[in-house]
């Protein structure tokens, strides 16, 4: 099976690793658009451009599914990917089914996803009142400069989560933010993010093969970057 992987940057690199893990067989192409990050705060018709461009690469070389791992792109394009491609696509975007289990949750986001999710007319009035949004724009961005190297920014971390208590339950609205899954969870805070996914749906047998390297195809927008692109890719895998 062939499995293309998009996300703005090296986010979806988590979702590459597990994926990797549990199905060393498969053939994956990671498509990264790291000229053009961050997406959080660019326009529709920019990111439109940009992710169509990638999804025509992803056809051409004949995938039999995507995951966007962008959960901007996700959220604003993600069912436009679904009727205009014909592989199948799965978008990555914040779980807020898990409002039902709290009285409140917080979503660290990018300005993009909680336009979208907030402005839905088919989000659910009750259930958005419940979140505690923390728009983080500048995160992702600073998750690359400092890649691998994340204990950079648990200041950062700190300050951005500083108003929100460690009783309330935080999700991880971006493949950027799951880089520092560990730590906020060292510091009292419970997180959903799309790696909880495959750790309660997949189990450690599954692990018996190792995978080779020559199933991985890696394609950047910006190839100046390639060499400290494999580097993060060699410590991250």
């Amino acid at each position: 099976m062939k499995i293309g992987i998009f996300d703005s940057g090296i986010g979806g690199l988590n979702i590459l690793a597990n994926m990797i893990k549990f199905f060393p067989n498969y053939r994956y192409f990671y498509y990264a658009d790291n000229k053009n990050i961050p997406y959080g705060t660019k326009d529709y018709e920019f990111i439109k451009q940009n992710v169509l461009i990638a999804m025509d690469y992803f056809n051409s070389v004949g995938v039999d599914c995507v995951i966007l791992a962008c959960n901007t792109v996700s959220t604003m394009l993600g069912d436009l990917i679904i009727k205009l491609y014909p592989f199948k696509v799965y978008k990555v975007t914040p779980d807020l089914s898990v409002l039902d289990n709290y009285e409140r949750v917080a979503l660290l986001a990018t300005d993009n996803t909680i336009n979208k999710i907030v402005g839905d007319s088919n989000s659910n009035l009750k259930q958005i009142n419940k979140l505690q949004i923390v728009k983080t724009k500048e995160l992702a961005s600073l998750t690359e400069k400092v890649a691998p190297n994340f204990y950079y920014n648990y200041r950062y971390i700190r300050y951005i989560t500083n108003g929100i208590s460690t009783k309330t339950p935080i999700i991880l609205g971006c493949t950027h933010y799951t880089f520092y899954q560990d730590y906020l969870e060292s510091l009292g805070y419970k997180c959903f993010s799309e790696i909880n996914y495959f750790k309660d749906n997949f189990c450690q047998e599954f692990c018996i093969k190792k995978f080779n390297p020559m199933n991985l195809t890696i394609k950047l927008t910006d190839r100046k970057k390639i060499n400290r692109f494999f580097m993060i890719i060699s410590q991250l895998l």
